[in-house]
């Protein structure tokens, strides 16, 4: 969120810049993180498929912003029910739902996106 409202519809060399050193930042740590044992390897390529599919969304690639956002929230869930967080992934599954949603109303509206 923070990176589309920095973003603002136009492109800024410098918030550019920024948002993705962030992000290296961030996949950074996450990499780190499961390397060590925090994270599993399936909570990694979760958090790294939101990320990436927030700054394609961002960047007008619709379709696979929301496709990487279906099979993200998807491995989130199956994380959180093998860890007994019902609630956390029945969140998710909203979070699914709404990503396939949007996919199939714009291929339903014959209005393919980008």
């Amino acid at each position: 969120m923070t990176y589309g409202y920095l973003k603002k519809g136009a492109k800024r060399p410098l918030v550019e810049l920024t948002i993705q050193i962030v992000s290296a930042i961030v996949m950074v740590v996450m990499a780190y993180s499961a390397f060590m044992g925090v994270l599993t390897l399936i909570e990694l390529a979760s958090a790294i498929g939101i990320l990436i599919g927030t700054y394609v969304l961002t960047h007008g690639k619709v379709r696979a912003g929301w496709i990487l956002y279906a099979v993200a929230n998807t491995l989130t869930v199956v994380v959180a029910f093998k860890k007994h967080q019902h609630i956390f992934a029945d969140f998710q599954i909203a979070q699914v739902v709404v990503a396939l949603y949007v996919l199939f109303r714009e291929q339903r509206n014959r209005n393919p996106l980008k």
